[in-house]
């Protein structure tokens, strides 16, 4: 067993040809590092507990949130030394400089860029869960999972 553990979900067959390229690419760099590669359908779901699975049964967004914190909390209960999400849409275009930061856990950030209305771009940066990873004795995971719940 690697001690890291990279984890993607989606439904499946993929619904875009380019996802397969996204998903290539994590499995590639999972390669090049010696990481164990983990792809899940919507059995993701499973571990979100069935009251709020059915609670949020028009939101799925919310329970895939839920559902990753759960699956990610698993795997370390399995030994695992760090758990990495990657959402399926994650494209690794440069793999050899695409390093996980040597800290307990790490969130991913986003650059959002939008069209105001008035013919200007506006840029949003925000924390995004598109990338989450977590090694053992971290001090978040259960604090996000708790919260989010």
């Amino acid at each position: 067993m690697s001690s890291t553990l990279v984890i993607q979900s989606h439904r499946s067959p993929l619904p875009y040809h380019w996802l397969a390229h996204c998903v290539e690419s994590v499995r590639h760099w999972c390669e090049i590092n010696e990481y164990e590669y983990q792809f899940i359908n919507d059995e993701l779901f499973d571990s979100v507990p069935e009251d709020l699975r059915e609670k949020l049964q028009s939101q799925k967004v919310i329970a895939s949130d839920l559902a990753r914190l759960h699956v990610l909390e698993e795997a370390l209960s399995k030994g695992y030394g760090s758990v990495v999400w990657l959402d399926a849409d994650f494209l690794i275009f440069d793999p050899e400089h695409f390093v996980l930061p040597d800290e307990d856990y790490a969130v991913g950030r986003e650059v959002w860029v939008q069209d105001d209305g008035q013919g200007k771009l506006k840029v949003y940066r925000k924390v995004h869960n598109a990338l989450l990873m977590f090694r053992q004795e971290n001090s978040f995971l259960n604090f996000y999972r708790e919260t989010a719940e």
